[in-house]
């Protein structure tokens, strides 16, 4: 018994002095790490490409390359999980989320977070429905009459198109303004951006909404499809700034552009940017960003959109009735997000299975995070290195 325990002790004393002695991160660690990334190829073998890494420890990488590290690790064992396993095996769902998030994930558990995460929102929204005189009813039916009711609508020409992006822009403004709550410092192209109207070339090819990088002291924006109007009020456009703009995708994006992460780490991460740009929309709705009650349920909106589609994307790649995960979605969000009709965001599911799940879950994930740190100038160090695992 005396020498076990001072095992245990000569044990626990080397664990601590390794501690605080970690291994020194050298610039050439880096360089070999990026190396080997690149003889590994766009689409490595899981198994080879595991081998080639195992000899690199994380303690003399760099942040940045570190986080490529286990990321790819991360990915390549996940890969290599779902080589095992047929199409029609059971546990290959769940091994596709695991790949889409780059880390494990309980199913079940998940499904749990995201239906809370849903009633609390049909909570919220029934104290905003009813401040705003929306008869009583079913969440959907409520949006769909909020949306029938013409409040906060443009009209539909190019007037009412140039007020929805003068009002994207104030909203843009606001959102500019509250970064140092979030950040102890930008790089100064994530301030330099802005909301435009599509060209009329652009609107005529049927292009959706997009992003132009700023970059080389140019400009950034986010280029908002308006053509159908009317589907666009002003309270469901106040997210979408946060979203694209700020906080979301024009912090994150700049920052993984400077991170230079490899590529594997991209294809390993691929939800991250979407789990960020998500929470963007619920920094500034916890911020107090948002101007009024309308606003609000478009933020609800949005939210419950991202957390729906995760819950349909578990329905539907475990064999649940298409028809019968289309009337959840009705019953719950009304009319669908912009971009993702019902049932073509539902096909979309079978093509890229687990990655809305991915989404919402680090959304999720990133929101448990700032509670946790209390939220102020926390998520400088979350984003500078680029996509990692954060569920």
């Amino acid at each position: 018994m005396i020498l076990a325990a001072s095992r245990r002790g000569l044990l626990a004393g080397g664990l601590a002095a390794l501690a605080s002695s970690p291994a020194r991160a050298t610039a050439g660690e880096d360089a070999a790490l990026r190396v080997v990334l690149d003889g590994l190829g766009p689409s490595p073998d899981p198994i080879a490409g595991s081998r080639a890494l195992a000899r690199f420890d994380p303690r003399r990488l760099s942040p940045c390359a570190r986080n490529d590290l286990a990321t790819i690790r991360a990915g390549l064992a996940a890969e290599a999980r779902l080589a095992l396993l047929s199409p029609g095996d059971p546990a290959r769902y769940a091994a596709q989320v695991t790949r889409q998030c780059a880390g494990p994930v309980d199913l079940r558990h998940a499904e749990r977070l995201l239906i809370e995460e849903v009633a609390r929102l049909e909570h919220h929204a029934a104290t905003v429905f009813d401040t705003l005189g929306i008869p009583p009813g079913p969440t959907g039916q409520r949006f769909r009459a909020l949306l029938a009711s013409g409040d906060g609508a443009y009209p539909d020409s190019d007037a009412g198109r140039d007020a929805a992006v003068v009002d994207m822009n104030a909203t843009l403004a606001r959102a500019r303004a509250a970064l140092p709550r979030w950040f102890a410092a930008l790089p100064p192209e994530c301030l330099n951006v802005s909301v435009r109207r599509m060209t009329p070339s652009e609107a005529a090819s049927g292009k959706g909404g997009f992003r132009v990088l700023p970059e080389n002291g140019q400009a950034g924006c986010y280029v908002v499809d308006l053509r159908d109007i009317a589907r666009r009020p002003r309270w469901t456009l106040v997210s979408v700034v946060h979203h694209e703009l700020l906080p979301g995708h024009m912090v994150q994006l700049p920052l993984e552009r400077r991170a230079g992460p490899h590529p594997l780490r991209l294809r390993y991460a691929p939800a991250f940017g979407e789990c960020w740009a998500i929470h963007g929309e619920w920094l500034a709705w916890q911020a107090g960003l948002l101007p009024d009650a309308l606003a609000v349920a478009g933020a609800i909106h949005w939210r419950l959109f991202r957390m729906t589609r995760a819950l349909a994307d578990l329905a539907i790649n475990r064999g649940t009735a298409p028809d019968r995960v289309l009337a959840q979605l009705a019953e719950q969000m009304g009319f669908p997000a912009y971009f993702a009709p019902f049932a073509e965001d539902i096909a979309r599911m079978h093509t890229t299975p687990g990655l809305r799940v991915a989404e919402a879950l680090g959304a999720l994930a990133f929101a448990r995070y700032g509670k946790r740190r209390n939220a102020g100038r926390t998520f400088t160090n979350m984003l500078d290195c680029g996509p990692r695992r954060i569920v």
